[in-house]
């Protein structure tokens, strides 16, 4: 499996010297600024150091001193604290924005305003007609736009989308997803090395629900319709405004098949997520740890399938295995940019938007105990 165009097997390692020769050539590089100095200096930052196209010129954040401790940390000489402010004194061909899910929205269209290429963190807004915005922004400024689903970037969800395009399961029947996850708090305290904010900032459905909405949209095809649930702690039911800690989606496709994402984020203890997908001919099984099974309808056995995983010299080459799926996608989206490659799996505003409406979906479906249309055919929506 060739994850692209420079990033095969051959290992991301390579690429930190192709940078430094680039460096050393004084070949043009993209100048990128980073907004957030979350996992914007966790992930984005060191992620993007190590394509050779990319030069992270500038880094933002709410706060000054949270920029200009990013900066220190990375070797950034310009920092800000005001977003329109770094737009206008930098000369950046493109920004990545690591930043709350309601605050994307109008970054995104001052970005647009400066002409800037844009990778967003998902979800990608607060709300569905946010998302539409910016959609409708970006593709009248012909701009390249990019939402950071790195599932799809994982080896083992590739190989699964492989499968299912080759026709493994036949005509898809049911898709379920399953996930028990210890409370954010408690995995920060176990996991002290890594844990992404997205939870803490967006919440479960918008964190963990709209990375398995896009999986299963770019594995099986749009939605028709959808209805769900959340889930708050006991101890906060009253309250109007809680913090959901599980949720229940249930889809239809345009294709008739139907489709579950039901994930506990206060189990006592963290099994991983599995999603078991059903066909006329077929059944594939994907766990989170990254192991694949499968069997056709004549075999009445479940065998492994093999996956080729990240090799120990990619895993070798960067801080944590999680950030190997971001500088994929990343470099994806500058050869998007510069016009050297196109990539079908490089998820969209267009994808953001689409989760995005899942998203408001299922609200909507909470608030009025019904299915809620997505299909755009009674209530069209344009852009």
């Amino acid at each position: 499996m060739k994850h692209s165009a420079s990033l095969g097997r051959a290992g991301v390692s390579e690429e930190v010297q192709e940078s430094k020769h680039m460096k050393e050539s004084g070949k043009k590089r993209l100048r990128v600024g980073v907004i957030g100095t979350g996992y914007g200096a966790a992930v984005h930052i060191p992620g993007l150091k190590h394509l050779p196209e990319v030069e992270v010129a500038a880094v933002c954040a709410s706060h000054k001193d949270h920029a200009l401790r990013a900066a220190h940390q990375h070797g950034i000489t310009d920092h800000f604290d005001d977003v329109r402010e770094m737009l206008q004194r930098m000369e950046l061909d493109a920004v990545t924005i690591a930043v709350p899910p309601a605050n994307q929205h109008p970054i995104s269209v001052a970005c647009v305003e400066h002409g800037v290429h844009m990778l967003c963190e998902k979800p990608m807004a607060s709300s569905a007609a946010e998302a539409r915005d910016m959609h409708r922004l970006v593709e009248e400024a012909n701009l390249c736009h990019s939402v950071n689903f790195q599932s799809r970037y994982l080896p083992a969800h590739l190989r699964f989308k492989q499968l299912i395009d080759q026709g493994f399961i036949g005509d898809l029947e049911s898709v379920t997803v399953t996930g028990y996850r210890m409370p954010w708090e408690t995995r920060r305290s176990l996991e002290r090395d890594w844990v992404d904010d997205g939870e803490r900032s967006a919440g479960l459905l918008n964190a963990v629900g709209s990375e398995y909405v896009d999986l299963l949209r770019w594995c099986f095809g749009d939605y028709d319709a959808v209805c769900g649930a959340t889930t708050s702690p006991p101890a906060m039911r009253s309250q109007s405004k809680s913090r959901e800690s599980s949720f229940s989606i249930l889809v239809r496709f345009a294709s008739g098949a139907s489709g579950t994402v039901h994930v506990v984020g206060t189990s006592t203890v963290t099994i991983g997520d599995e999603i078991v997908a059903s066909g006329q001919d077929g059944l594939l099984v994907l766990q989170s740890d990254g192991q694949l099974f499968g069997t056709r309808r004549d075999q009445h056995r479940v065998e492994p399938i093999e996956v080729d995983h990240f090799s120990e010299r990619e895993l070798a080459a960067v801080q944590h295995p999680r950030m190997l799926p971001f500088i994929i996608l990343a470099n994806d989206w500058v050869r998007r940019i510069l016009g050297a490659e196109d990539s079908s799996r490089l998820p969209s505003f267009h994808d953001g938007m689409k989760v995005q409406e899942v998203l408001h979906g299922v609200q909507r479906s909470e608030r009025l105990s019904r299915w809620i249309d997505l299909s755009d055919k009674k209530w069209p929506v344009h852009g």
